[in-house]
């Protein structure tokens, strides 16, 4: 029987349509492609040495491609599995070092209190292993696992009495609906220093990320402080030379009296000035209903000026070149207008209720 009988083609409608998507996909692997064009240009009489200039092959893959066709249909598009190599292990190892980093080293026998590539290979030794997979064996099955061995993270659970009633309120606020009721949200950053360098940076260029020298020069520090209105999102931000409670308290007292409210409640944080009789005493002053509602015990995440001050410092303070700290400041009032201008947004904190709910219902109660 002549070859070009053998490997005659013959494509039904849908099997068309698939061919030609498969072609045109961007996605498709370049060896796929190819045997959708061999098939294609068969079906449509070309011959073998046609076919194969057609998807830039040889005559004798546009032959294969033809005789898998036949047997296969459409499956002859993609390799058939191959067993490859014996596998060297057994599962039974594998689940082995994936269950030993999910214990700490101690209940292993081990004085180290992190694993390591190295240690797991000591452990299995101990554990009877003669000859353990090799460290880079290690590190592909327990990425498979999605198991970090080397990393940790921390967290805090509050032991706050009132935490509940706290955050409860906390919500309140953020919901207000009241307009006759001001809502601050006000948080310090104290000790920010103006940090100069020697050498000016050098920005990302192809392949190489941001650089700057390692040492500064310390120009100063002062203490930022940030009150935001709820309701609109808008901030401001004001300096202090020295951070006590007369100061801060001040800076509050200052803001209120330019607000026509004669109700105010202020978020803020649990340090030790906020509870001073000093800070009181210059709120009192000004003679408007004043309401302090601290956040729960390690939950300063509940106070939205922190959200702000975190932003000062990732977009800003953090690798801010400045020569003084009148220059500091005033590039922190900058990005303050410009934060207002761009991204004040009316405060309402929706995901408070979420985490309320999602404490509540869970088995740990943190």
């Amino acid at each position: 029987m002549a070859v070009q009988d053998l490997t005659a083609v013959v494509i039904a409608p849908q099997e068309e349509v698939l061919l030609r998507e498969t072609v045109m996909a961007r996605t498709a692997p370049t060896a796929v492609a190819v045997r959708a064009r061999v098939l294609l240009a068969r079906h449509q009489g070309a011959s073998l040495q046609g076919c194969a200039r057609l998807a830039h092959c040889s005559r004798s893959t546009a032959y294969r491609v033809c005789r898998r066709f036949q047997g296969r249909r459409l499956d002859a598009l993609w390799e058939a599995p191959r067993p490859g190599t014996p596998a060297r292990y057994e599962a039974e190892v594998r689940r082995f070092f994936c269950t030993l980093v999910r214990q700490a080293p101690g209940q292993a026998g081990l004085p180290i209190s992190r694993w390591s590539l190295r240690w797991l290979q000591v452990a299995a030794r101990r554990a009877g292993y003669k000859k353990p997979p090799s460290r880079e064996t290690l590190r592909q099955w327990l990425h498979e696992a999605h198991l970090p061995w080397h990393r940790h993270r921390s967290w805090q659970t509050s032991n706050d009495p009132h935490f509940w009633a706290k955050l409860e309120r906390l919500r309140t606020l953020y919901e207000n609906k009241d307009p006759n009721l001001l809502v601050l949200a006000f948080d310090e950053k104290p000790q920010v220093q103006a940090l100069d360098k020697r050498l000016p940076d050098r920005f990302p260029t192809q392949g190489h990320p941001r650089q700057r020298q390692h040492d500064y020069i310390r120009r100063g520090t002062c203490t930022l402080c940030a009150i935001q209105r709820l309701r609109d999102g808008k901030v401001q931000i004001t300096p202090c030379a020295r951070h006590t409670a007369a100061t801060t308290g001040a800076i509050l007292a200052r803001y209120l009296r330019r607000r026509p409210e004669r109700r105010a409640a202020i978020i803020l944080d649990n340090l030790s000035t906020h509870s001073a009789p000093a800070f009181r005493q210059a709120l009192a002053s000004t003679g408007k209903e004043i309401e302090l509602a601290p956040t729960p015990t390690y939950a300063s995440w509940a106070n939205s000026a922190e959200w702000y001050i975190n932003h000062l410092q990732r977009d800003l303070l953090e690798l801010a070149t400045v020569s003084s700290v009148p220059e500091l400041i005033a590039l922190a009032k900058r990005y303050t207008q410009l934060y207002n201008r761009e991204c004040a947004a009316p405060v309402r904190m929706p995901s408070l209720g979420r985490f309320i709910h999602r404490v509540r219902t869970s088995k740990t109660r943190h």
